[in-house]
């Protein structure tokens, strides 16, 4: 039989191909037969070889840029210290002094476990001598320690891995809660300084968590802001990277804290951004990011934005009407409308997703603070008045306000003058939607237009309203009459 074997290789892509070619072999040789097909055999398996080694480096280089954890057994075949030389290495004291010069210096150090430290940099303002205020912290360096086990009484040496330069948040993001409460304006774009730095404990796994932070004082209040900061750290010890995480404003000068809500395996970061005494959260919850160097981001748990998908007509009707009451901050009304329909829709992962539980979580969060809030002893008679009504407890709070004194009730229809007054007069027009003949949400309406508008244009709405009983007439017009004393 007069064929060959030969190997075409063409530049695009290799491929093997069998092809027939005449020639003449001669009988007597048959060990040149056997040593051809020898050398295309090897000839075949190096080439598979070389094709198989390719593929798996160009999947592994593509899957260490999309997941740099994922070949972190390579790292065992590299060398331990990655070109790191003594002059590398300096203790906490040596660091210091280094960065200590001029209008810098270092500042607080904040430990990451036992082998990584994170230190502030603060840099000296312009025609600013005395006090801290003219040393803000403009920079974070993350140090680690390769050798992180102690060495008799030498202290431990530390290389620079990654810097990070940071800026704090505008000045009307910082005054936002305040702005959306109604009690104070806008601010401007310029950025305000940051003066301390914290871990923040429980965060997830896989990294550290830090807010650095200022102060504002403002009128009677001091709102706390800041900016989150995380270090990602891999699981073989590789240089860590920093990124800024969000920024964040408390009216009540509290800090983020980690704390689960979801009942997931990672907590969520819990911002507390409440102007009042009525519960004002930012949730956020720690996802992927798909971004090589900090492969996790942080999410807002948006309780507004309509995320249900599904077909059903009365199901999505039901769960507009609870983002409704969720816009306004109705939140155990909102509960009421939402968990029937949670409860129908949580076996169907393609309709109720991770992000609507997460969404129902944090209302029942919300939920459950203006409950424990009504539940709870308040300062005084007002106070409970206004924790009843947080919590959407009409007639509760009638009851209170019909037994108050004069005084407390002085001080009620005062509030209800207030920019809380308005939003609890858009609450009560959004609750008679749902319930037009529910008498306690009907006396505060009247009552907050009394307070707003003046007793004529009360008694106008509440005597256009259909179905009421003589008796709730006169006693409309009484508290009508007795919130039209209260001077302005």
């Amino acid at each position: 039989m007069n064929r060959s074997v030969r190997l075409i290789q063409p530049a695009a892509s290799p491929v093997l191909v069998m092809a027939k070619v005449r020639h003449t072999v001669s009988p007597a040789a048959p060990w040149k037969r056997a040593a051809s097909l020898s050398l295309s055999v090897a000839a075949l398996l190096t080439l598979g070889g070389a094709i198989a080694l390719v593929t798996t480096g160009f999947a592994v280089g593509v899957r260490s840029i999309v997941d740099p954890e994922a070949a972190a057994w390579l790292d065992q075949w590299l060398p331990a210290t990655g070109g790191i030389t003594p002059r590398d290495l300096k203790t906490v004291a040596q660091l210091r002094a280094e960065l200590t010069k001029g209008n810098q210096r270092m500042g607080e150090i904040v430990p990451l476990g036992r082998q990584w430290l994170v230190a502030t940099v603060r840099q000296q303002q312009p025609n600013c001598t005395a006090g801290p205020q003219c040393w803000p912290i403009v920079q974070l360096r993350a140090y680690q320690a390769p050798n992180p086990e102690p060495q008799g009484d030498r202290p431990l040496a530390y290389r620079l891995t990654t810097t990070l330069d940071l800026e704090g948040p505008p000045e009307s993001l910082v005054l936002a809660p305040l702005v959306k409460a109604g009690v104070a304006t806008s601010g401007s774009t310029d950025p305000l300084p940051l003066m301390a730095v914290q871990g923040l404990k429980g965060g997830p796994a896989g990294g550290g968590w830090l807010t650095v932070s200022g102060q504002l004082p403002r009128s009677n209040q001091q709102l706390r802001y800041g900016v989150i900061v995380h270090l990602n750290i891999s699981r073989l010890g590789r240089p860590g990277h920093l990124s800024v995480q969000g920024q964040w404003s408390s009216p009540k000068d509290r800090s983020p804290v980690w704390e689960s809500i979801t009942g997931n395996r990672e907590p969520e970061l819990i911002v507390d951004q409440s102007a009042t005494d009525a519960p004002d959260l930012a949730i956020y919850r720690a996802i992927p990011s798909g971004f090589a160097p900090d492969p996790v981001s942080l999410e807002p748990i948006v309780l507004t934005e309509p995320l249900l998908r599904s077909t059903d007509l009365t199901d999505l009707a039901q769960y507009q009407e609870a983002l409704k009451l969720v816009k306004l901050e109705l939140w155990s009304p909102a509960l009421s409308k939402l968990q029937p329909l949670r409860d129908r829709l949580v076996n169907r992962s393609l309709v109720w997703d991770d992000r609507v539980q997460a969404q129902y979580d944090a209302l029942r969060y919300h939920a459950d603070l203006a409950r424990v809030r009504a539940d709870s002893p308040q300062k005084d008679i007002p106070s409970q008045i206004l924790a009843d009504l947080g919590d959407s407890r009409w007639q509760r709070a009638l009851d209170r306000f019909a037994q108050a004194s004069l005084g407390d009730q002085t001080t009620v229809v005062r509030w209800l003058r207030s920019a809380e007054g308005e939003k609890l007069e858009r609450q009560v027009n959004l609750v008679l939607q749902f319930a037009p003949n529910q008498a306690s949400v009907m006396f505060w309406k009247a009552t907050t237009l009394a307070a707003r508008q003046g007793r004529p244009a009360a008694i106008a709405w509440y005597r256009s309203q259909p179905g009421q009983s003589v008796e709730w007439d006169q006693r409309i017009d009484r508290w009508l009459a007795q919130v039209a004393t209260v001077p302005r």
